[in-house]
């Protein structure tokens, strides 16, 4: 069923500093409230693309299998009877004016994986590393460039560490806002979503594939890693998930470690994919 009528969003995890965030400091001092800004327009125009069901710009600013998904829903609607209506609520519950906020709650960078979730391997054909910090960097690494039968060819060693140099940045982010849907039956009646512990909460995903610097040359000293990704610029934001659609959407759909949790014993537990996630689980 449709995110919107979820009554609370999932569980995800708390705010804190990540090598994601430190991007924003070290390229242009993106401030955090610019890229808000952005992504909000994003969610809020998702929510108008899927009421007139626009292809164009579900695909353009939707992650291509969440947006698939959305479609797939759409239709189920539709050929039912019932018609989706986007609405503006003007108070909430106790009378007041509901505000829009914003608001980052984590943020992770990937190295050596793409946002196409087709292009990327199982879980099985990377090695996996993350910061002993937990500052928010991921990197995978393909067992291929472990393989020296792999660096015969002088054609394929010049493209051997093109995937693995790739760069994503995922973000969770909090949103209250007044929109929201409802539901128009076939005989015209409508169907609210809204139930009383409706708080107008929920998490989305965004993520952008990152472009690459130019190759720099250092004549005085050395680049380290952090200063490298710090060179990274963002690409076309996109949303990937919200509250829980998608189970977070990982970008390694092959044998994700998530899907062993799927069964009763984890149920409604903090490991369960269905009622919670968390970006840094990729």
């Amino acid at each position: 069923f449709f995110f919107l009528m979820i009554r609370r969003p999932p569980r995800s995890t708390q705010s804190r500093s990540s090598a994601a965030s430190d991007v924003y400091k070290r390229q242009h001092k993106i401030p955090n409230t610019l890229v808000l800004s952005y992504l909000y327009k994003i969610y809020r125009g998702t929510l108008l693309a899927m009421m007139d069901q626009d292809e164009e710009f579900l695909f353009e600013y939707c992650e291509k299998g969440f947006a698939d998904q959305l479609l797939q829903s759409l239709k189920h609607f539709k050929d039912q009877g019932y018609k989706l209506q986007v609405i503006e609520d003007e108070t909430n519950i106790n009378g007041e004016p509901i505000p829009t906020q914003t608001q980052i709650l984590d943020s992770i960078m990937i190295k050596g994986l793409t946002i196409d979730r087709e292009k990327n391997g199982s879980q099985t054909e990377y090695h996996k590393w993350v910061d002993s910090d937990e500052m928010g960097l991921v990197i995978f690494t393909p067992l291929k460039v472990t393989n020296t039968d792999n660096f015969v060819d002088p054609e394929q060693i010049n493209t051997m560490y093109d995937d693995s140099n790739q760069v994503v940045v995922r973000l969770c982010v909090q949103i209250k806002s007044p929109w929201r849907y409802r539901l128009i039956n076939p005989i015209k009646e409508t169907i609210e979503t809204k139930t009383d512990d409706y708080s107008w909460n929920h998490i989305a995903v965004f993520e952008t594939q990152m472009k690459p610097p130019k190759v720099h040359k250092s004549f005085g000293r050395l680049e380290n890693y952090m200063e490298w990704l710090g060179k990274f610029n963002f690409g076309v934001w996109k949303l990937a998930d919200i509250d829980n659609f998608m189970r977070g959407n990982p970008l390694i759909k092959k044998d994700n470690i998530r899907e062993k949790f799927d069964n009763e014993l984890f149920r409604g537990s903090k490991y369960d994919p269905n009622t919670g996630f968390n970006i840094r689980s990729v």
